[in-house]
């Protein structure tokens, strides 16, 4: 027999976790359609401001550029979303790609540690277990810091954001409270930049 917790214990925790996941998630699913209904109405809005007032494209980037504090390019990506061209993760996945490859242009080399991996005749050989990263040995200062970050967004995909949405959901309460904080001081820094 080992020194595991008593099955009651455990049977509590995996209950009181798997009801704290599916909250999560509720109120992810609730702020993703929020996000998408507010990406919309600028859309719809930014179309009545183009079509009303900027008769020019010259007037337009003024416009944008002075007032709206939005480049020419996510004013157009937020039309299309508010039209139905796109959807907003197209245009994440879009963005993602493209972030990608010109760090690939910039380095000459993959960045994606799949793209590196030899065809393996092994079974499961291609398949990875998730686990958590340990912190570096050697400490690095908060901008290095700040581009791995970016670095890992930018290079992830949709499915390995999804991957890691359940990870946490699923994972320990404490670490699924710092993820969504550490998300949230993000999302508030990008939303302040107007961008």
């Amino acid at each position: 027999m080992t020194d595991a917790p008593p099955e009651t214990l455990l049977v509590r925790h995996i209950r009181a976790h798997v009801r704290q996941g599916e909250k999560a998630k509720e109120r992810a699913d609730q702020a993703r359609k929020k996000t998408e209904q507010h990406f919309v109405a600028a859309g719809i809005y930014l179309t009545t401001l183009k079509v009303n007032y900027a008769p020019t494209w010259q007037q337009w980037e003024t416009i944008l550029k002075v007032k709206v504090h939005l480049s020419t390019g996510r004013a157009s990506e937020l039309m299309q979303i508010a039209s139905g061209k796109k959807s907003l993760q197209e245009i994440r996945d879009n963005d993602a790609e493209k972030h990608r490859r010109l760090r690939q242009s910039s380095s000459g080399q993959p960045q994606c540690p799949e793209e590196n991996e030899e065809p393996s005749d092994e079974p499961n050989a291609g398949s990875k277990t998730l686990a958590p990263t340990p912190a570096p040995v050697i400490a690095q200062d908060g901008q290095a810091q700040a581009f791995t970050l970016i670095d890992a967004l930018v290079a992830s995909s949709s499915s390995s954001r999804s991957a890691a949405v359940d990870l946490l959901v699923n994972g320990s309460p404490d670490q699924f409270e710092r993820a969504t904080i550490a998300t949230a001081d993000i999302y508030q820094g990008l939303a302040r930049a107007g961008r």
